[in-house]
C-alpha cells in the first residue's frame, strides 16, 4: 500500500492542473473555455491605441507657440521639445510626423529655425508682450487658414453653379426644401415642430375577463 501510494504521489499532474496550462496549446479534444485560456497574452490581439484629432486650435496653438519660441540654449527649437511642450499642456502625446505633416506647423518651424539660427530673436523679454505677439501669430494663422478655406468653398461653389446651369437647374430647385422623414417619433412636440403628422388617438379595446 506505501509502494502504491508513493507512485500516486509521484505521478505527473494533468496538463490542466499544471501552473502553465495557460500557455499550453489547446489540443482538439479540449474544451472551448480551455481553448481561449490557453491563448498566450503575447499572441492575444492587443487593441490600438485610441488617436487624438488634431484640430485646427491645436494646429494654431502649435503655430503660434513655434513663432514665439525663445532663443534658450537648453531648450532648443527641436520637434522633440515641441512634443513634450504640447504633451505638458494639453495632456496628449501627438507624434513628430504628425505634426511635421501639417502644413501651418511645418511652415512656422522652418521659418522660426531659420530666425533662430541666424541669431534673430524677435521674442520680447515682457511676458506680457510674449503673449500679445503669441496671440497676434495664433490670430494670423486662423486668418490664414479662413481664407484658404472661403477660396476652396468658392470653386466648389464655381463648380456646382456651373453643373447646374448645364443641367438647367434652377435656384428655386436648389432651394426646395426637402420633407421630413417620419422615423415615428413618439414626442408630440417634436412631430409638431417638424411638421409631422400627429398620430391618431386609437382607444384600446378593454381586456377580456
Amino acid at each position: 500500500m506505501q509502494t502504491q501510494a508513493a507512485k500516486e504521489r509521484l505521478r505527473p499532474r494533468a496538463p490542466f492542473r499544471n501552473k502553465e496550462w495557460p500557455r499550453l496549446i489547446p489540443y482538439a479534444g479540449s474544451t472551448p473555455h480551455m481553448r481561449r485560456k490557453a491563448v498566450s497574452p503575447e499572441t492575444s490581439k492587443v487593441r490600438p491605441k485610441k488617436r487624438r484629432q488634431l484640430t485646427s486650435e491645436i494646429r494654431h496653438w502649435f503655430a503660434a507657440e513655434i513663432a514665439v519660441w525663445p532663443h534658450d540654449p537648453q531648450l532648443p527649437l527641436t520637434w522633440e521639445n515641441l512634443v513634450a511642450k504640447g504633451a505638458a499642456l494639453h495632456r496628449w502625446t501627438w507624434s513628430r510626423s504628425g505634426l511635421s505633416r501639417c502644413p501651418e506647423i511645418a511652415a512656422a518651424f522652418g521659418k522660426r529655425s531659420g530666425e533662430l539660427a541666424a541669431g534673430r530673436d524677435r521674442t520680447p523679454k515682457n511676458p506680457a508682450r510674449a503673449d500679445e505677439v503669441r496671440t497676434r501669430a495664433r490670430l494670423l494663422a486662423q486668418i490664414a487658414q479662413l481664407k484658404a478655406e472661403n477660396e476652396k468653398l468658392l470653386r466648389q461653389f464655381r463648380t456646382w453653379q456651373k453643373n447646374a446651369h448645364a443641367r438647367n437647374i434652377t435656384v428655386d430647385d436648389l432651394n426646395e426644401p426637402w420633407d421630413e422623414v417620419d422615423r415615428g417619433q413618439t414626442d408630440l412636440g417634436l412631430r409638431a415642430k417638424k411638421g409631422l403628422s400627429l398620430p391618431q388617438h386609437v382607444p384600446s379595446r378593454p381586456k377580456k375577463r
